[in-house]
C-alpha cells in the first residue's frame, strides 16, 4: 500500500543480492527522511535567493525577453509557491516572490540591452497555437467551407505559398497577416477560430496532437525543423534530427567552435538514429516519457491527497502545458524535467 515499501531491503534483497545492505538501505532511508514540509527552500535566505535565481534562468532559457506573458507565467507560479508555503512560510514565499520578479526583470533588460537580438519572424509566431489548428482545416477540408468563410480566412492569412508542417507552427504563424493585430481584429479572429473548431474539431484535435506529440509518444523525434523548405537547409542532408542540432547560423555569424571532437559528439548524437532504438534507454532520452511520469506522479498525489506533492508537482505540470503552446518541441524547452526527474521520483514515493 506505500511505495516506499518498495525500496526496503527487504524487498530488493532477493533481487540484488550482492549489492544487499548498505546502498538499498541509505537510499530507502534517504526516502524515508524526506521532510513532511517539502518546502525546504524557505529554511534560509540564502535558498530564497538561489530558487530565485535558479527560476530565473530556467524561464530565461526558454524566453530570454520581458514580455507580458513571461511576467503573467512567473505570477501564476508565485501563486502557487505561496500555497505550497501555507501561513507558516508565507513571509518567506513573499521574498522569494520579490526576488524572483526582480531577478528576472534585471537580468532579461540586461540581456536584451547587451545582445540587441533581432528576428527574421514576425511577431505572429507567437499564435501558433491557432495558427497550427485552423490552417489544417482549411487545407483538409477547405473545400467544404462557404465562400463566407472562405473569405475571412483569406482576410486573416496570406494564402499564396501557404505551408503547414506538424512539428513546426512557426510556418501557419508567418502567414498570419498583421491585421489580426488592429483593434477590433483580433477579438474577430478569435471568434472565427472558435467558430471554425466547432465545425472541424478533428482537423484542430489532429493538429495539436502532431504538433506536442514529442511530448506525449516516447519513440517521437524530435524533428520540426527537419522538412521541405526548412529554414535550416543542413537538416536535409538527414533523414531526421532527434535533437536539432546544427551548424546553421545567418550571416555575417560563423561557426567557429573550439573543440571540434566535442561539436562532432554531439552532431553524431543528433543526427544518428541509434540510442532512439534500444528499448528502454531511449526513454531517458525523451521529454515524453518525463511527462508520463510527471503525470503518474502527480495523480498518484491526488489519489493520496498529499497536500505536500500537489504544489510541487503542479508547477512541474504548468510548466508543460505552457510549454505545450509552443512552435515546435525542442528537448531544450523541457531541460526543467529532466532535472526534476529524480525530485519527481521522490516525492512520489514519499507519497
Amino acid at each position: 500500500k506505500d511505495l516506499r515499501a518498495l525500496c526496503h531491503p527487504d524487498v530488493f534483497s532477493p533481487l540484488f543480492e550482492p549489492v544487499r545492505g548498505k546502498g538499498v538501505s541509505q537510499l530507502y532511508n534517504k526516502i524515508r527522511d524526506i521532510p513532511q514540509d517539502l518546502p525546504g527552500i524557505f529554511l534560509s535566505r540564502r535558498k530564497i535567493v538561489g530558487a530565485a535565481v535558479t527560476v530565473t534562468l530556467t524561464v530565461l532559457s526558454r524566453n530570454n525577453s520581458n514580455s507580458k506573458l513571461a511576467y503573467i507565467l512567473l505570477i501564476l507560479l508565485c501563486g502557487l509557491v505561496f500555497l505550497w508555503a501555507g501561513r507558516q512560510y508565507l513571509s518567506r514565499a513573499a521574498r522569494f516572490s520579490v526576488c524572483l520578479i526582480t531577478f528576472y526583470a534585471v537580468l532579461s533588460t540586461l540581456l536584451s540591452l547587451a545582445c540587441q537580438p533581432q528576428t527574421t519572424l514576425p511577431s505572429n509566431t507567437s499564435l501558433s497555437f491557432l495558427t497550427q489548428p485552423i490552417t489544417r482545416a482549411y487545407l483538409e477540408t477547405g473545400d467544404t467551407w462557404s465562400e463566407e468563410e472562405l473569405e475571412k480566412y483569406e482576410y486573416y492569412f496570406a494564402t499564396d505559398g501557404l505551408l503547414y508542417a506538424e512539428g513546426l507552427g512557426d510556418i501557419s504563424a508567418s502567414k498570419l497577416k498583421t491585421t489580426v493585430d488592429s483593434d477590433g481584429s483580433r477579438m474577430g479572429f478569435l471568434k472565427f477560430w472558435l467558430q471554425t473548431g466547432v465545425k472541424h474539431p478533428g482537423s484542430y484535435l489532429n493538429a495539436w496532437l502532431a504538433n506536442t506529440k514529442p511530448l506525449w509518444y516516447p519513440g517521437a523525434a524530435i524533428d520540426g525543423y527537419n522538412y521541405e523548405g526548412s529554414l535550416y537547409p543542413t537538416y536535409k542532408d538527414y533523414e531526421r534530427s532527434y535533437f536539432s542540432f546544427s551548424d546553421y547560423l545567418d550571416a555575417p555569424a560563423q561557426f567557429n567552435g573550439k573543440l571540434p571532437a566535442v561539436h562532432s559528439f554531439y552532431a553524431h548524437l543528433a543526427h544518428d538514429i541509434s540510442f532512439e532504438k534500444i528499448p528502454v534507454v531511449a526513454w531517458f532520452f525523451s521529454p515524453a516519457f518525463y511527462v508520463w511520469v510527471l503525470l503518474c506522479g502527480l495523480f498518484f498525489a491526488l489519489y493520496r491527497k498529499d497536500s505536500s506533492a500537489l504544489p510541487a508537482l503542479g508547477i512541474l505540470m504548468l510548466y508543460v502545458v505552457v510549454s505545450m503552446l509552443v512552435p515546435v518541441i525542442l528537448v531544450r524547452y523541457f531541460a526543467a524535467l529532466f532535472f526534476a526527474f529524480p525530485l519527481v521520483v521522490f516525492i512520489t514515493v514519499k507519497s
